[in-house]
C-alpha cells in the first residue's frame, strides 16, 4: 500500500486543471470590473469538436510533459466540449468535465490510472470592451476520482474535489469575435495551453 500511495502522489500531478480555460493576464484586474458588456456575448455557447480536439491535443502534450520524468505517459484525454453561459446581468458559468488514462513506472512496476472529472464548474463575472473579453473567476468546484491499477494488487481508487473561491482563482481575458450563432476566442498564452482560436456556436434557447 506504501507503493500505491507514493504511486498517487505521482499520478496527481495530473490534477493541474484549468478551470475558465483562459490565460492568466497580470494587466487584467477584476476589483473594479467593467459594466460594458457586448450583447452579442450574451447566451450559452458550446466549444465546437475541432476546437475540443485542439484543446485536447495540447493539453495532451502538456501533461506528458509533466509525466515524463517518472517515466508516465498519457494515453488518452477526453475533454467534453465546454458549455459556458454568459447572461447580461455580468455572471457567468463554464462546465467542462474531464477523463483523462494514462501509465507509468515506479521502481520497475508500471501502473494505469484514470482521472474522472465528472464536476469540473467555475462561475463568476464577465465584462467586454468591444475586442476583448474579460473573466473574473469567484469560485471553482471539482468532483470526480483517480484510480490507480498495479499489478498483482488491483484498483485503488481515491475522490479527487475540491471547491476554488475567488482569492484563489486567477482572472482571464481573451480577445474575441461575435456575430449572431458565433463566438471566436483568441486565449492568451497559459503554463498548460499556447495562444489558440477557439471557436463556440451559441446554444437555441
Amino acid at each position: 500500500m506504501k507503493r500505491a500511495s507514493r504511486l498517487l502522489m505521482m499520478a496527481g500531478a495530473l490534477w493541474g486543471l484549468p478551470l475558465a480555460g483562459l490565460a492568466q493576464s497580470a494587466e487584467l484586474s477584476c476589483r473594479n470590473i467593467a459594466e460594458t458588456r457586448d450583447p452579442c456575448l450574451v447566451g450559452t455557447w458550446v466549444m465546437t469538436d475541432r476546437a475540443k480536439e485542439r484543446v485536447e491535443t495540447r493539453f495532451a502534450k502538456f501533461m506528458f510533459a509533466q509525466l515524463r520524468a517518472s517515466g508516465g505517459k498519457i494515453t488518452s484525454v477526453k475533454y467534453t466540449a465546454p458549455v459556458a453561459s454568459l447572461s447580461a446581468d455580468g455572471r457567468w458559468t463554464a462546465d467542462h468535465p474531464l477523463s483523462i488514462a494514462g501509465t507509468g513506472s515506479d521502481g520497475g512496476v508500471t501502473y494505469s490510472m484514470k482521472i474522472d472529472l465528472k464536476v469540473n464548474r467555475d462561475s463568476g463575472q464577465w465584462a467586454s470592451d468591444g475586442r476583448t473579453l474579460l473573466m473574473c473567476p469567484q469560485g471553482g468546484e471539482q468532483s470526480g476520482t483517480m484510480t490507480l491499477n498495479i499489478p498483482g494488487v488491483g484498483d485503488h481508487t481515491v475522490p479527487m474535489n475540491s471547491v476554488a473561491r475567488d482569492e484563489k482563482l486567477q482572472s482571464g481575458r481573451a480577445a474575441y469575435g461575435c456575430s449572431g450563432s458565433t463566438l471566436v476566442l483568441t486565449t492568451e498564452p497559459s503554463e498548460w495551453l499556447e495562444s489558440l482560436k477557439l471557436t463556440f456556436k451559441r446554444r437555441a434557447p
